[in-house]
């Protein structure tokens, strides 16, 4: 029957078990915050898949670190089974100078100040007269950088006139012209260390995990693209990428745990009980109430999360418990009942009657424990409890029928069972405990001292808040997202590329959106604001003073063009000349030893060169027409130049039609594209509880509603510790209750608990001076030390009971070898948990061991 039942469970769990890797399905959908997140989920998509590409630290590297990024967008955008979207930059308008930072934005005015040669020149040899003449009048303070940028520009304007002199479209020219940033925008972090491609994923209908084929198809195209570009590093991350490596890595490392704990504890059952006959009965029964469990999980919840992935190994290390206890005391009395059945009978009658007791008492207090979590909010926990309570139970069943059943079957016989005193291995004997029980003052002063230097550490210990600290360790996404991490360290926290934001959402009303705005600038624990939040800039007043200057000292011209007049060939090649002269005297003087300027001087020589013969090459109506089209090309570049311009310097407030499409999905939203978003940056680390909460405080202030991921952390760890410690004391109240009406004494049942209070402070104490914080993962100790912890106590209590004069007192009639094994068994299941990937995992394993 039991076979059978299992064998159904496993069918089941094949079936229809799925895991889910979303962190916030550990959360109650009833919680007003939850809902407020879940609905900016929805309408707000930030779940994109995310390149990231470290920009190499070389005099060629953005130049190389473009060329993948752009090889990489083609690649990925040919795959329309996988990706819907694939934006790596965009096509910025004039209009955005005004977002820029204000450094850069006084830069550019000056830029702008310049092109007024551009507007007033009558000719193209006119216009490199004037520029040749501002070259040579650059400021004493110019930088490299500077110098080298308007050299560039004078070879780019030399360029182009070579270039309609040889044939080409004024439109050509007039590309060759533009600088390569106002032709096209790369995303890139603050500081330009790093490039990013956004990928939209194409969800898959037919598997458990939607994302996951597009995560493999990203990976295998970003790693073919890296093959053809070496040098260049890349790599994939983002939240369903990294949740995606979460859940296999969390898989991978239960099955390990489960197999390793499994082979130990077998290892050690086989040393305990000189034999390994009863060792792999205990363990087939095991198994086959863990195979029970997993049918539960399968019927009752469906699924499996990031918590609740390791109740396997929990089970492994509490349900052997039973069977350790069961047969610790029957090999004890199996020699005093004959061989055969009728003996077989009688020791195990005389068994139950021992152990039985306690074991059904440590079943309940630890599924009691368990139980506990239902009563949170926490619904991970809560899952975790309700899977791990009813296992243990089921744990109990089967080694209160299954494996009687099975000793019944294979060993009514007592001539396998050796005597303990005969035995080489005795992991358990009372002489090394009984100096204990004859100088009681000496073990409970030391345990007094231990105590009381715990008291005084204990202050000292920390909840930490940083969950990427729990992320698994050795995963491509998890080190590039920490990679961008630090990258937002060392920038400004409002700059592009940062991870932490609030979400405030507004209906689709900008004198609202403005006046929120405002609001949050004005918050002294706020860096800045994105998203709508980009077209109301803090220091807006000083951005239109500068705009407005450059407006006025432009005057006219930025709107009426003067009177051309036909290029003259003789006056662009005196030009020319002047220029080149004008470089060679600056070389004959030694103007400067600057490596790259002088390397930009050779450039431009070079264009000098080609455009002068090709200038003097020409004759008769191909010289004509070639002047035409130079007269076009120069007409096309003043009027695109005076256009730019006037778009930049445009007095209307900046819209989101102003935005390009990358950045306007970040500020439009919902299904009608009626909301609008203010992201909120932080100013401080947001890992620090403090700093948080005032983030947090700050923007309730202006917005009440505000959601977003760091209002999603604040809120969820303010969870996990307020149902953490509610079913830590609701663990301790019922465990006390079910003790004391066990034993009905009041003092038998504070002996129980004393060693758990103990150890627990003890526990405490060790974690605050070892410097381990208590964290997502391992806070759920609290209620479950109380429920485990207290088994061992309920043995010995039950065996002093039964044989009061018995010494060690408690620990006869193998009651102290039982809860010697049970103890190590239970550590070993845990403690294999430490061996995982997953640093949670690890760290709920070591604090539970």
């Amino acid at each position: 029957m039991s076979l059978l039942v299992a064998a159904a469970a496993v069918g089941v769990t094949i079936s229809d078990l799925a895991f889910r890797p979303d962190r916030n399905e550990l959360i109650s959908e009833d919680l007003e915050w939850n809902k407020r997140y879940i609905a900016y989920r929805e309408a707000f998509s930030f779940d994109d898949l995310l390149c990231v590409v470290a920009v190499p630290e070389t005099s060629d590297g953005t130049r190389r670190a473009q060329s993948y990024v752009n090889d990489l967008a083609e690649r990925l955008q040919r795959d329309g089974q996988h990706f819907s979207a694939v934006v790596h930059g965009f096509v910025p308008s004039p209009r955005l100078l005004r977002l820029a930072p204000l450094d850069q934005l006084s830069e550019k005015i000056d830029q702008i100040a310049q092109s007024r040669v551009v507007l007033e020149s009558a000719s193209p040899s006119e216009l490199l007269a004037r520029a040749t003449e501002q070259m040579a009048a650059s400021p004493a303070g110019t930088t490299v950088d500077q110098g080298v940028a308007m050299i560039a520009q004078m070879t780019r304007l030399v360029g182009a006139m070579g270039d309609v002199l040889d044939g080409q479209s004024p439109q050509q020219a007039l590309v060759s012209l533009q600088q390569p940033e106002q032709a096209w925008q790369y995303l890139t972090s603050a500081d330009g260390s790093l490039m990013f491609v956004q990928i939209e994923p194409s969800l898959a209908t037919d598997v458990l995990e939607p994302v996951k084929p597009a995560v493999a198809a990203a990976r295998r195209i970003i790693k073919q693209t890296l093959a053809d570009h070496p040098g260049i590093e890349a790599g994939l991350t983002g939240v369903p990428v990294i949740e995606s490596d979460e859940t296999d890595v969390a898989q991978r490392d239960a099955t390990f745990t489960s197999i390793l704990a499994v082979l130990v504890i077998a290892v050690v059952l086989i040393l305990a009980f000189h034999g390994w006959h009863m060792p792999l009965l205990i363990v087939a029964t095991l198994l086959i109430a863990i195979a029970w469990a997993f049918g539960y999980l399968t019927l009752s919840i469906g699924y499996l999360q990031i918590l609740s992935v390791v109740f396997t190994v929990i089970l492994l290390g509490l349900g052997v418990d039973f069977g350790i206890h069961l047969i610790s005391h029957f090999e004890l009395v199996r020699n005093l009942h004959p061989a055969g059945p009728v003996g077989f009978r009688a020791t195990m009658i005389d068994t139950l009657q021992a152990v039985g007791p306690g074991m059904l008492t440590g079943a309940i207090t630890t599924a009691v424990a368990f139980a506990a979590t239902l009563l949170s909010q926490f619904r991970g926990m809560a899952e975790m409890g309700q899977i791990a309570g009813v296992g243990i139970m089921l744990c109990l069943l089967s080694m209160f029928t299954v494996l009687p059943a099975l000793m019944r079957l294979t060993r009514p016989r007592r001539r396998h069972i050796t005597p303990v005193h005969r035995r080489r291995i005795n992991l358990y004997q009372h002489r090394w405990w009984q100096p204990f029980v004859d100088r009681p003052v000496l073990p409970l002063s030391l345990v007094g001292v231990a105590v009381i230097a715990a008291g005084f550490t204990v202050s000292d210990i920390r909840y930490d808040y940083n969950l990427s600290n729990l992320l698994p360790k050795g995963v491509s996404s998890v080190r590039w997202f920490r990679t961008l991490e630090e990258n937002t360290a060392r920038s400004d926290a409002a700059g592009q590329g940062s991870i932490w934001f609030g979400a405030s959402i507004v209906s689709n009303d900008m004198e609202v959106a403005e006046h929120r705005v405002r609001d949050f600038q004005n918050q002294p624990s706020i860096a800045g604001v994105g998203g709508v939040g980009w077209l109301f800039p803090k220091d807006a007043a000083r951005r239109e003073d500068l705009i407005d200057r450059a407006r006025h000292s432009l005057g006219s011209v930025l709107h009426h063009a003067p009177e051309t007049i036909a290029p003259s060939r003789d006056k662009l090649l005196t030009q020319l000349r002047v220029l080149g002269a004008a470089i060679s005297l600056a070389d004959r003087q030694g103007a400067t030893e600057e490596p790259r300027i002088i390397a930009a001087f050779e450039l431009l020589r070079a264009q000098i060169k080609r455009t002068a013969g090709l200038l003097a090459s020409l004759n008769g109506n191909e010289l004509s027409r070639r002047m035409a089209s130079l007269q076009a090309a120069f007409g096309a570049l003043q009027k695109s130049t005076r256009s730019s311009i006037q778009q930049a310097l445009d007095a209307r407030p900046l819209t989101l039609d102003d935005l390009p499409e990358v950045l306007r999905r970040q500020a439009v939203g919902g299904g009608d594209r009626e909301q609008l978003l203010v992201q909120v940056y932080p100013k401080e680390n947001v890992y620090v509880p403090s700093n948080l909460e005032l983030f947090v405080t700050e923007m309730r202030r202006v917005d009440p509603l505000v959601t977003g991921t760091v209002v999603q952390i604040y809120e969820s760890n303010q969870l996990i510790m307020r149902a953490y410690i509610f079913a830590g004391l609701m663990a301790l109240g019922a465990v006390f209750v079910l003790v004391l009406i066990d034993f009905q004494s009041l003092v038998d049942a504070l002996l129980c608990l004393l060693p758990v209070a103990v150890a627990f402070l003890l526990l405490m104490g060790m974690m605050a001076a070892l410097g381990i914080p208590i964290n997502p993962a391992n806070v759920i100790v609290l209620p479950l030390l109380f429920g485990i912890g207290v088994d061992s106590g309920v043995h010995i209590m039950h065996r002093y009971r039964q044989s009061p004069d018995e010494h060690p007192p408690g620990l006869a009639g193998g009651t102290g070898k039982g809860i010697t094994l049970t103890s190590m068994t239970t550590m070993i299941g845990f403690a294999s948990l430490m061996l995982a990937q997953h640093r949670g995992i690890v760290s709920l394993g070591f604090v539970l061991a």
